[in-house]
């Protein structure tokens, strides 16, 4: 006959919590009358032992799972934030039609535009395409629209050259070799 039990123990250093299958197998030592007992006894045990290596195999994949779920949130949030760098209609310049849509190829991406009132009546429209896909791209073109909304470009009187010779010095700064 098969006789099983399933108990739990905290043992270690960590004191987890660790569950134990014990299969006692014993030979002819239990009369005809518990055939059926022993039968029941032996589909318990094998189901208790498949159950128990279910539940093993669910927990390896389920912290990967788990983690594979806060990439797709952080990837869609990373999405909406690049989606509000964008300009918005009622932002645009008055006077000026602009018809603009923007699809990464991967979830979020490199590209960019934006559409600026600048002093004296000027407008500025820029246009950015990071090399690559993905969230380095991303992250390149937040550097990148970040200095292109701030001082000295579109200041009075600043000077388009410098202005892209100081972007250009930023861009060396702070990307790696291989961008």
């Amino acid at each position: 006959s098969i006789l099983t039990g399933i108990f739990a123990c905290r043992c270690g250093p960590a004191r987890a919590v660790r569950l134990f299958l014990e299969v006692a197998i014993y030979r002819d030592s239990l009369s005809a009358p518990f055939a059926r007992v022993r039968r029941n006894a032996g589909l318990s045990a094998a189901a208790a032992l498949a159950l128990l290596i279910a539940v093993g195999l669910i927990a390896l994949r389920f912290g990967p799972y788990v983690r594979g779920q806060q990439l797709a949130v952080q990837m869609e949030i990373a999405r909406q934030v690049q989606r509000d760098l964008l300009p918005a209609v009622d932002r645009w310049p008055a006077g000026v039609d602009v018809a603009a849509e923007c699809l990464p190829a991967a979830s979020v991406g490199g590209d960019f535009y934006d559409v600026v009132s600048l002093p004296g009546g000027r407008v500025s429209f820029t246009l950015g395409d990071v090399s690559g896909h993905g969230i380095s791209s991303a992250l390149l073109m937040g550097l990148i629209h970040g200095a292109m909304s701030s001082p000295p470009w579109g200041a009075e009187g600043s000077d388009p050259e410098r202005g892209a010779a100081l972007l250009n010095d930023l861009l060396l700064a702070k990307s790696s070799d291989a961008r």
